[in-house]
C-alpha cells in the first residue's frame, strides 16, 4: 500500500509529492496542472498522467476493445456450439446420428457466399467438433450483423433424404484446411 501511495500522489509535471493517494483527476498545488489519473492496458495499475498520456492511454484501451471483440464473438460462439455436439456425443440419442447445416433464411441479412457452400452439408457430431466449420470464419455477415447466419441442426434417421451420401460434408485435403485457417487467422 505505501508503494501504491507513493506513485499515485506524486505530480508527473513537477514531481511534487500530494501526500495522499488521488482516486480522480485533481489540480497539482505546486504547478497548476491538470493531473488524471488512469490505469494503463499493460500495467492495470493506477497512476498520475498527463492529459497527453490520457489520449494515448485511451487509444490503446480502444485497440484493446476492438480486438478482443472479434475474437471474443467467434471463442464464445464456438464454445456454445462445441458444447452442445460434446453433449450430443456423451449422451447419445438413438436415431441421431447427424447434424445438418442450416441457413437462417428469416433474417433480414442474406446468407453470404462463402456460408452458402456449407448450408445442407451432413456431419456426425464427431465431424462437425473435429472440422470446427462453424462459426464460418470465412463469413462476410460477420461485419455486418455481427454473427453467422448459419448452425447446425439435428436431424434424425428418418428424416434422412434417400440420396443423403451426397450431402455428406467432405473436408478438403489436410494441406488445403491448414493453410486456409492460416490465411484466416493472420
Amino acid at each position: 500500500m505505501l508503494g501504491e501511495r507513493n506513485i499515485i500522489s506524486i505530480c508527473p509535471y513537477c514531481g511534487h509529492d500530494r501526500g495522499r493517494p488521488a482516486q480522480r483527476a485533481y489540480k497539482c498545488k505546486n504547478c497548476g496542472n491538470e493531473v488524471f489519473v488512469r490505469r494503463t492496458p499493460e500495467s492495470r495499475e493506477r497512476k498520475p498522467v498527463t492529459y497527453e498520456e490520457v489520449e494515448r492511454i485511451e487509444t490503446l484501451w480502444s485497440d484493446r476493445r476492438e480486438n478482443r471483440t472479434a475474437e471474443t464473438l467467434y471463442d464464445v460462439l464456438f464454445s456454445y456450439i462445441d458444447a452442445g455436439l460434446r453433449e450430443m456425443l456423451e449422451h447419445p440419442i438413438p436415431d441421431l446420428h447427424y447434424v445438418q447445416i442450416i441457413g437462417h433464411t428469416k433474417s433480414a441479412v442474406p446468407v453470404c457466399e462463402s456460408c452458402s457452400a456449407l448450408v445442407g452439408k451432413l456431419l456426425t457430431p464427431a465431424d462437425a467438433r473435429k472440422f470446427k466449420l462453424l462459426p464460418n470464419w470465412g463469413c462476410k455477415n460477420v461485419e455486418r450483423a455481427f454473427f453467422c447466419l448459419i448452425s447446425y441442426e439435428i436431424v434424425f434417421d428418418d428424416e434422412l433424404p434417400a440420396d443423403f451420401k451426397k450431402h455428406l460434408y467432405k473436408p478438403p485435403a489436410p494441406s488445403l484446411l491448414n493453410r486456409i485457417r492460416g490465411w484466416l487467422r493472420d
